[in-house]
């Protein structure tokens, strides 16, 4: 990093000396920009779903890995303009228009390839450790610069959840299953962990405190993983993962939830089933509450 710093503050000096491009050297700061201003190990999503920012490089991999979610059974296009096709987006002979944001009408570029559902993909990221290559449109949406193949080349994804979600190494994950905590306070409550094509949602089923009565409570929750850890998007609490994500700890409510069980969450009742089904569906963040059956007991103390 060192050395890349002093070439860029000596920009005419390089380009006699290392023979490299003013463009490429352009490219090559704004790759040192990003890595800055990353400070995340995942991206930061804003509030249409849109990626606004790339993650580190994963170490060891020189690329970051990401995943195609998109539902739709045509698969997930990639672009690239006529003009761009023979350029890789990382050489050094990319032109520096390519690179600018708000410039370019990605949406309208030609479909070069398309990606199906499940499908990895290898991010471009910039020479000399830099970061990943996203722009915006002139629409301000996000797009991710990906390899295809030798044939096709690099072209750019929608870089919102709907369409791809990044694959980070070693972050935290529960297994599928039901869930339990000891003690008396917990006795008539129970958390459901659903998992399918990466996608990871929790129910939480919270009682009334035995002897009394009063209705289940029920929450269905998506989880999303930032900075390595897992979060439940209905609190947006961190959840403290044990190892071999059999347990779990809550802040909200307390209590060490531990895995008993692998029955299937299609066991429970229609209306958590369908709940737990269109959270898995979603690729955005799923919050649903529902009133459950009523526990019977002694009537709660009334406050003085």
């Amino acid at each position: 990093m060192k050395r890349f710093s002093v070439c860029g503050s000596e920009v005419s000096r390089c380009a006699n000396r290392c023979s490299v491009s003013i463009r490429a050297s352009v490219f090559f700061v704004t790759g040192l920009l990003l890595t800055v201003q990353a400070a995340s190990a995942t991206p930061r999503l804003n509030a249409v779903g849109d990626y606004v920012d790339a993650p580190p490089r994963q170490a060891g991999a020189g690329y970051q890995k990401w995943r195609v979610v998109d539902a739709d059974p045509k698969g997930l296009n990639c672009r690239m303009a006529s003009e761009f096709r023979p350029v890789a987006l990382d050489g050094a002979n990319a032109p520096t228009a390519l690179y600018e944001n708000n410039r370019h009408n990605i949406s309208q570029w030609s479909v070069v390839f398309s990606f199906a559902k499940g499908q990895e993909l290898r991010a471009v990221t910039g020479n000399w450790g830099a970061q990943q290559i996203m722009l915006r449109d002139r629409d301000g949406n996000s797009w991710l610069g990906v390899h295809t193949n030798a044939q096709r080349g690099d072209c750019f994804v929608r870089a919102n959840r709907r369409f791809v979600e990044p694959i980070v190494s070693g972050a935290a994950s529960l297994k599928p299953g039901n869930y339990f905590a000891q003690g008396s306070m917990f006795a008539r409550s129970r958390r459901a962990v659903a998992a399918r094509s990466g996608r990871t949602c929790l129910m939480s089923v919270d009682g009334p405190p035995t002897p009394y009565q009063g209705n289940l409570a029920i929450t269905v929750s998506s989880l999303s993983v930032r900075d390595g850890k897992l979060y439940r998007d209905s609190t947006n609490e961190a959840l403290d993962v044990g190892q071999g994500g059999t347990s779990f700890n809550e802040s909200s409510r307390g209590g060490q939830w531990q895995l008993q069980g692998e029955t299937s969450w299609k066991n429970a009742p229609t209306q958590e089933s369908q709940a737990i089904e269109e959270c898995l569906a979603s690729r955005q963040p799923y919050v649903r509450k529902m009133q459950g059956q009523f526990i019977p007991g002694q009537p709660f103390p009334k406050s003085r």
